[in-house]
């Protein structure tokens, strides 16, 4: 099993399960982004598939895509790269086509595969993937509205940012963890920002108001 407690660069298939839809979103767009991808651009070395809004499944025909995507070398960058939202929601068929991909990636490629539960998916897949297991944590509405950066005022950002940046470092680098579980998947651009923050942090000697106002303010662009 894969530690999901930091950032690291892995390639072949990856399964990432637990924590909420958001979360291993999330995730799976740190991996992506240590390889030099950015969530906001487009690029054709990447290619994500999730169920089509009209339909209640992830059908065979939109698995067999990724075989054809990876015969190819990256055109950008060093790494062809799948996103597989939804997995829960691949039909049996669609598992099955696979399997083969899954066994003998290319030595380029990076597959994320998100999924709830792995016990979702055929015990076949789960065996040819490296597991990610994110942490299960709910937050209560009283830490939700904390973690809520986009709907609170400037005002109410610069007086959480003083209010935090009383504690120690570890407890102001243990706040923005804590925004990268509960907040960040809403605004996953800025999930490299966020993590050089707690690393600053931990590492170095930073102003940590200011670098807590500048994380906070970031989710209001």
């Amino acid at each position: 099993m894969v530690s999901s407690s930091r950032t690291v660069r892995l390639l072949g298939p990856v399964l990432i399960t637990g924590s909420t839809k958001e979360g291993r979103r999330a995730k799976a767009w740190e991996l992506l982004v240590a390889h030099g991808f950015r969530v906001d651009a487009q690029v054709p070395d990447l290619v994500i598939i999730c169920q089509d809004s009209d339909k209640k499944s992830i059908g065979i025909a939109q698995t067999k895509t990724l075989s054809k995507f990876l015969q190819e070398r990256p055109f950008e960058k060093k790494v062809k790269a799948v996103l597989l939202d939804d997995a829960e929601l691949l039909t049996g068929d669609a598992q099955g086509s696979l399997l083969k991909l899954l066994e003998e990636p290319p030595a380029f490629a990076l597959i994320c595969i998100l999924c709830a539960k792995e016990g979702s998916l055929l015990p076949t897949v789960v065996s040819r993937c490296q597991k990610l297991v994110l942490p299960d944590i709910e937050p209560s509405g009283e830490v939700a509205a904390t973690y809520n950066l986009a709907d609170k005022s400037y005002a109410e950002l610069f007086e959480l940012a003083a209010t935090v940046a009383q504690q120690s470092k570890d407890e102001v680098a243990s706040f923005l963890e804590g925004l990268l579980r509960y907040d960040v998947t809403h605004h996953v651009a800025v999930v490299p920002l966020v993590e050089r923050a707690i690393k600053d942090i931990r590492g170095t000697t930073v102003a940590l108001k200011f670098a807590l106002e500048y994380v906070f303010l970031s989710h209001k662009h």
